[in-house]
C-alpha cells in the first residue's frame, strides 16, 4: 500500500522531505499538508533560524547535527535531536487520549535516509515503534541529476532494477516551477524528469509541486475522478 498508515503496517512509518533549498521543502510541506486531513501526517523539522517556517502547523522542531554535510558519516543522524523527537511525539501519541500517531512526516535537512535507519536501528525504543518509509525530493528542474537520483530515494546507487525487487521504501520526485518559466519550458523540463525516472525506477511518482491535487498525485487521496464516481 502506497504511504501505508500505522494501522496497516504495526509501526509508525516515517517519510522524510529532502532537497537542497529549505524554502522549497517547507513550500511543498505546507501545500501537502493544507490538502489532507489534520492528522494524517505528524510533523517533524529541523529547527531553522525563524521557527515561524511552519506557522500554519503543529510542528515537532529538533536540533541538526552540528556542521552535517552531505558526505559526513551515517552517524550523523544519530548525532541530532532526531531521535529525542521521535521518542517524544511517540509517547505525547500514548498518553493522548483518543488520537493515534498515522505516520510522520520529517523536513530532512541534512539527514538523509541511511542517517535516519542508523538512528531507528541503535537508538532504544525507536526501532520497534517507528519504521522508514519513502524519501521525497523536492527540487526545481535545474537540479536534477538521474546519477543522484538511486542514492537520494533509496540510499543505493541508481541501476536499471527496480527498488521493489529489493523491498526497498518507495520514493517521490516533487518538481517546482522555477520563477520566470514559461509553463511550456516547464513541462518539457518535467517531462523529461518523468522518462528519466522511469527508465531507472518506474514506481516512483514524478509530480509538480504547484499542483491543486498534489496530495492525490502522490497517492495519498482518491483522485479527484475516482471521488466523483464514489459520489455517484
Amino acid at each position: 500500500m502506497f504511504y501505508s498508515s500505522s494501522k496497516a503496517i504495526g509501526r509508525v512509518p516515517l517519510t522524510l522531505v529532502c532537497g537542497e533549498q529549505s524554502a522549497l521543502r517547507r513550500l511543498f510541506v505546507s501545500r501537502l499538508l493544507r490538502q489532507l486531513p489534520p492528522q494524517s501526517f505528524k510533523l517533524l523539522a529541523q529547527r531553522p533560524e525563524s521557527t515561524d517556517a511552519f506557522h500554519e502547523h503543529d510542528v515537532q522542531w529538533f536540533d541538526g547535527a552540528m556542521g552535517a554535510v552531505d558526505e559526513d558519516c551515517l552517524c550523523c543522524g544519530l548525532r541530532s535531536g532526531l531521535g529525542d523527537a521521535l521518542r517524544s511525539i511517540f509517547l505525547s501519541a500514548l498518553s493522548a487520549r483518543g488520537e493515534r500517531l498515522e505516520r510522520g512526516l520529517i523536513d530532512a535537512g541534512n539527514i538523509r535516509a541511511e542517517q535516519l535507519q542508523q538512528t531507528l536501528k541503535h537508538t532504544p525504543f525507536l526501532g520497534q515503534r517507528f519504521v522508514y518509509q519513502a524519501t521525497l525530493w523536492v527540487l526545481d528542474p535545474s537540479e536534477f541529476d538521474v546519477q543522484r537520483l538511486g542514492a537520494i530515494l533509496f540510499g543505493v546507487p541508481s541501476t536499471p532494477v527496480s527498488p521493489l525487487h529489493h523491498a526497498l521504501p518507495i520514493g517521490c520526485l516533487v518538481v517546482h516551477q522555477p520563477p520566470g518559466w514559461e509553463i511550456e519550458t516547464f513541462e518539457t523540463a518535467f517531462e523529461s524528469i518523468q522518462r528519466a525516472a522511469c527508465e531507472i525506477y518506474p514506481e516512483i511518482a514524478v509530480v509538480r509541486l504547484f499542483s491543486e491535487t498534489l496530495a492525490s498525485d502522490m497517492g495519498l487521496l482518491p483522485s479527484p475522478a475516482k471521488s466523483r464516481l464514489v459520489g455517484k
